[in-house]
């Protein structure tokens, strides 16, 4: 039987009550770039991605999640501060056996936030990702699965 895909082009998840319409925007009007110089590209909710479904089929996998450690609970923090969490995160990435990611920017189109570290991990599950997510105060997560569409999953407290 096939995945299931999910039928909203922008959620996996939908935010709860706690996301104001303006986080919401924000998170929707976000360039997720995923490495650097000529292989790099970007991610837009609700749009599919080419680029990410190659990189998802050169490792034979059906998933990925996008994640940074920058900025827990949308509260912006000093360099110092996100730096430190990023390589938390890097770190936690790297005690996984056989788990790779592919290094990335967080960049809102709106210029109201400041760009983001983050990291795609290509076979991480929602499920992963959003534990991951939580851990590392987080309020969402991209997620794409097979069809390479990113969609925002909220990590609901509701």
């Amino acid at each position: 039987m096939p995945p299931q895909v999910p039928k909203d082009r922008y959620f996996v998840v939908p935010p709860g009550p706690n996301i104001t319409p303006e986080l919401k925007r924000a998170y929707l009007g976000t360039s997720y770039r995923v490495a650097s110089g000529p292989a790099s590209f970007v991610l837009r909710i609700g749009d599919a991605s080419p680029a990410l479904a190659r990189v998802m089929a050169e490792r034979g996998l059906d998933c990925a999640v996008g994640i940074t450690a920058h900025n827990p609970r949308s509260r912006i923090l000093g360099r110092d501060l996100n730096e430190a969490a990023h390589l938390r995160l890097l770190q936690k990435l790297a005690e996984q056996p056989g788990r790779f990611h592919l290094d990335g920017m967080n960049e809102d189109r709106g210029g109201l936030w400041p760009s983001e570290k983050s990291v795609l991990v290509p076979g991480m599950s929602l499920l992963e990702g959003l534990a991951l997510a939580r851990e590392f105060g987080q309020l969402a997560i991209v997620y794409a699965g097979q069809d390479a569409i990113p969609r925002l999953a909220f990590c609901r407290a509701d």
